[in-house]
């Protein structure tokens, strides 16, 4: 593996493990929300909660990284990309179908005759054009939308300079964190924008951070990857998510909503440039070792496969939650499930890859 991908693919494992541990609901991702602020733990539980949402950010940047900058025909852009991805859609929507409606069978005959009695075509055919079939789905209708746009987002990117990125940086900052939280601090969130000022290149993830990831991809200086830098953006990605830790939690109080995650993507573009910048920066300047940089490669290819597959995964693993959970605690056991799912995902994705024709959609 090139040397200069490999902070892309260390980058998808840990996006991947945040997206699962997003879906853990009360047994993680909003544990805060169960146990109280009395709990000792309470704030890093918060922390951890808002730091889990840069996974699709990155997700976006690493797409808008290796993608924008290419040239492909409509033709060629729809035969390979979007097509590919429809299918994807199509087939692993149908897999999530059945398998809810095979749940709760007691054996494979059972099983098999709910999804014989339940399923019909219609209605499969109307729910996957309204809505998802499974948890992480959603992103695979944004990153369609993202691949319909990708020729106009190509030659945006082409006439863009640096001062152009740094402008859209500071109007993401101001639309989507600023604002919103002078809006609750003034006005308890009753007083929001008008909905007619929408910006669109900053207001939708899968353009803004796709834009973002060209830019630290293809547009910075190679200069600015310092040490100095690195610590300097992970402060202030820290110092992002303890801000919104504290209104997250002045908010529960405020309207006992126990699940409140109203601020969790405020000012997530921060902790997210972070991330990448800082993982971008120490695969560049210190060689990992050989073993560490193939795990990353192997793991990396099978992370597609692996958030296809996790919300079956996550369901059919819960027992190793449940087991774990009186002997270890609600987090660690919670750790140890999200690591399960995350390992046998790979393992699947592994195996269905050897299938001819399956590698090519996972």
């Amino acid at each position: 593996m090139k040397r200069e991908l490999v902070h892309i693919e260390i980058l998808r494992v840990i996006a991947i493990c945040f997206v699962v541990f997003n879906h853990t609901w009360t047994s993680g991702f909003m544990l805060y929300s169960a146990v109280g602020r009395s709990y000792r733990y309470y704030y890093p539980l918060v922390f951890l909660s808002i730091l889990c949402k840069i996974a699709v950010p990155v997700f976006f940047m690493i797409s808008g990284a290796l993608l924008l900058g290419r040239e492909e025909s409509y033709r060629e852009l729809y035969a390979k990309r979007v097509a590919r991805m429809l299918f994807v859609l199509i087939l692993f929507s149908f897999v999530e179908y059945c398998y809810k409606l095979a749940m709760g069978a007691g054996s494979v005959g059972a099983a098999v005759r709910a999804v014989m009695d339940g399923f019909h075509p219609a209605d499969f055919l109307r729910g996957i054009y309204s809505e998802e079939q499974a948890a992480a789905y959603w992103y695979l209708y944004a990153y369609l939308a993202f691949l319909v746009m990708l020729p106009l987002l190509r030659k945006m990117v082409r006439m863009m300079r640096a001062e152009d990125y740094r402008y859209l940086a500071i109007l993401q900052l101001v639309i989507v964190g600023v604002l919103p939280i002078l809006e609750y601090l003034l006005w308890g969130g009753q007083g929001m924008l008008q909905s007619d000022f929408s910006i669109v290149l900053v207001t939708t993830d899968c353009v803004f951070y796709a834009l973002m990831g060209y830019a630290m991809e293809h547009v910075l200086d190679k200069r600015r990857y310092t040490g100095r830098n690195a610590l300097l953006l992970t402060a202030v990605g820290i110092l992002a998510i303890v801000i919104c830790c504290i209104l997250t939690t002045d908010r529960m109080q405020l309207t006992g909503e126990k699940t409140a995650e109203v601020f969790h993507n405020s000012l997530i573009a921060l902790p997210a440039c972070a991330v990448y910048f800082t993982a971008k920066f120490l695969c560049g300047k210190y060689r990992l070792p050989g073993i560490i940089r193939r795990a990353a490669a192997e793991i990396g290819s099978t992370v597609f496969g692996i958030m296809l597959l996790e919300d079956i995964l996550r369901k059919e693993l819960a027992g190793i939650f449940e087991s774990l959970k009186p002997t270890f605690g609600i987090f660690p056991a919670c750790v140890v499930w999200v690591a399960a799912v995350v390992a046998s995902g790979a393992v699947l994705t592994w195996l269905l890859k050897r299938i001819p024709g399956v590698k090519r959609l996972l």
